[in-house]
């Protein structure tokens, strides 16, 4: 994205929320703070030693807490930069023992992994929904996955159809935002039968 600094030279930040620090550079990796209510609800489930996934990880607004909690994750990023962001906010936010950091395309990379999780979080970019047939596979029996995804409201009916054909219950879901004329983030919980 195209901005202009209007004071001072660094495009280098600290973004706080609910008590964690996220260090970047907003030249560098994308950050969104839109999902911080998600965050702070998904944390609420993580329990000490679960072993989770996060995909398209970012600089860790979604690690950084669950790893707080005690869980055990491995995170996925395809930018290098957002890697090195990862790493210096684990270590900002004193993490780093409970987080593997992956850098690469996701697509390729979980198909290498070879463990199953108690818990995946999964925020796609847009246009990606196809991940998630690639990821389903790697969770366990009555795991979970945090799914967020753009669509209309038409559109729900049939993902829910889609996810109960791949094995998975939704256990909740709702709209978290607008982000074009009649298109949402949707979030969804789902539970693996």
């Amino acid at each position: 994205a195209r901005f202009e600094i209007l004071l001072g030279d660094s495009t280098v930040t600290i973004h706080k929320e609910y008590g964690y620090r996220y260090k970047l550079n907003i030249r560098e990796v994308f950050f969104s703070s839109r999902l911080s209510y998600e965050r702070k609800r998904v944390m609420s489930m993580v329990q000490p030693f679960e072993n989770i996934l996060v995909p398209f990880c970012g600089v860790g607004p979604f690690v950084i807490p669950a790893a707080a909690c005690g869980a055990n994750v491995v995170a996925i990023e395809k930018n290098p930069r957002g890697c090195k962001w990862l790493a210096e906010n684990t270590r900002l936010n004193r993490v780093e023992e409970n987080v593997s950091i992956i850098q690469g395309d996701v697509s390729y990379i979980t198909n290498m992994l070879d463990q199953d999780f108690d818990r995946i979080i999964l925020p796609i970019p847009y246009g990606m929904d196809l991940v998630i047939e690639n990821i389903s596979g790697m969770v366990k029996k009555t795991g979970s996955i945090h799914f967020y995804t753009f669509k209309k409201q038409y559109q729900i009916h049939d993902l829910i159809q889609k996810f109960s054909d791949m094995g998975f219950s939704v256990a909740f879901y709702r709209k978290s935002g607008n982000v074009a004329p009649g298109v949402s983030r949707w979030a969804f919980d789902l539970i693996k039968q």
